[in-house]
């Protein structure tokens, strides 16, 4: 019995699809999923339908080639699940999740009070005229002074922002404050940035979940 197997009835068995854009002078890939899901397309930088499909072959074996090393499929597919988020309620799922298994020590949401520049937040907390801090204080007729929150102004020109520039107040743990004093080794700045109470006002913010 004679079977005629045609060209298409091998291309269905793939576990990618080859295609021609109109507006593309390359032929694409499409790479299918674990579920057989088709992923985003990447390009196979051939012209030649032949060349193209052996260049699937070989992105298949070695990886989708990118600028500094190679991506497999299966990190194209994870790459793909992301770019499918859609929301900050499902981004908070996977990042609660990679930190659950350990491999995300913390994680700070957008448009959450953890987002906000560090420095900035410290510019603001000591900042005479805005602060609540400052403003609760004086409500309560407990001793806090102009020119020490000038002072304390200047230390964060001077020691804060050189140390955490470009850090979110919700990545500010006390492990870091801790490596902060140690690397100022400045005992007089040291004793000015405890507030009244003898207490570092960092540590009290991050104790309440600010």
């Amino acid at each position: 019995m004679n079977v005629d197997f045609k060209k298409s009835d091998f291309k269905k068995s793939y576990p990618f699809s080859i295609f021609k854009r109109a507006d593309r002078a390359c032929y694409s890939v499409s790479f299918k999923d674990q579920n057989g899901k088709y992923l985003r397309r990447v390009s196979t930088g051939k012209k030649n339908e032949a060349e193209a499909l052996q260049a699937a072959f070989i992105m298949l074996r070695e990886g989708v080639p990118q600028k500094h090393n190679a991506i497999t499929i299966q990190d194209l597919s994870l790459k793909d699940m992301v770019r499918k988020i859609k929301t900050g309620a499902e981004a908070e799922i996977i990042l609660s999740e990679l930190k659950r298994l350990g491999w995300v020590k913390s994680f700070v949401s957008n448009d959450t009070p953890q987002a906000e520049d560090f420095i900035s937040f410290l510019k603001n907390f000591w900042n005479w005229e805005t602060s609540p801090y400052i403003k609760e204080k004086l409500r309560k007729s407990h001793g806090i002074h102009r020119q020490h929150c000038l002072r304390q102004g200047q230390g964060i020109a001077r020691y804060w922002e050189p140390f955490f520039k470009g850090r979110y107040l919700g990545n500010i743990m006390a492990v870091d404050i801790d490596g902060f004093i140690n690397h100022i080794g400045d005992m007089q700045f040291i004793r000015e940035i405890m507030d009244y109470k003898g207490e570092l006002i960092s540590f009290r913010l991050l104790r309440v979940g600010l």
